[in-house]
């Protein structure tokens, strides 16, 4: 077998393989998109809280439906930055308890549990952001923090860029969760 027969076998067998797997993936792509669908249209909204953390960039959270406790391990998903305890808005399915989104973008905290410190020059330079997170630090008795998080819910990029200050709302018991928003300048 010359070297040409041996590439067009190794590209055949190479076109073969991707077409099995888009073959195979293709309905589980689709299927789930379908259900996320379903669960924007029926879902119901709650409090889901981070318990763990699993394998392949995967976060196990849980939430509370009915009086009973359920668990989901979403996978995918940003998770880095996150701390177990941390609670967010979720969507879960009533029909189908193992169906459900957190959504990172949208904290949930009690006032009683929080406090806020006003940033205006950061210990170690100014926030770095990319398309959907932002990593910054903040000082609580007089100890920095670093953080990374998804960008506030509602905020655009260009209004954090923009901001000279901004504040940071952190739990008081775990001051090493902290979320940034834009100190917004009355217009």
């Amino acid at each position: 077998m010359n070297n040409l027969q041996m590439y067009k076998k190794k590209w055949f067998q190479n076109f073969l393989a991707v077409l099995i797997l888009a073959a195979i993936s293709l309905p589980i792509i689709l299927i789930e998109r379908h259900d996320t669908r379903k669960l924007h249209e029926n879902g119901e909204e709650t409090i889901g809280t981070i318990v763990g953390f699993g394998r392949r960039n995967s976060v196990i959270w849980e939430y509370i439906l009915d009086g009973r406790i359920y668990k989901i391990r979403e996978q995918g998903r940003f998770i880095d930055g996150l701390k177990i305890g941390e609670q967010f808005m979720a969507l879960v399915n009533p029909q189908d308890t193992k169906m459900g989104i957190m959504h990172f973008h949208r904290p949930y905290f009690e006032e009683k549990d929080i406090d806020s410190v006003l940033v205006y020059n950061f210990p170690n330079g100014p926030p770095q952001m990319d398309r959907v997170t932002i990593t910054y630090q903040y000082v609580v008795n007089n100890k920095i923090y670093e953080r990374k998080q998804r960008l506030p819910y509602g905020l655009e990029r260009d209004s954090l860029v923009n901001a000279n200050s901004f504040f940071v709302v952190y739990y008081v018991k775990k001051p090493e969760i902290g979320y940034i928003f834009p100190l917004l300048e009355p217009e």
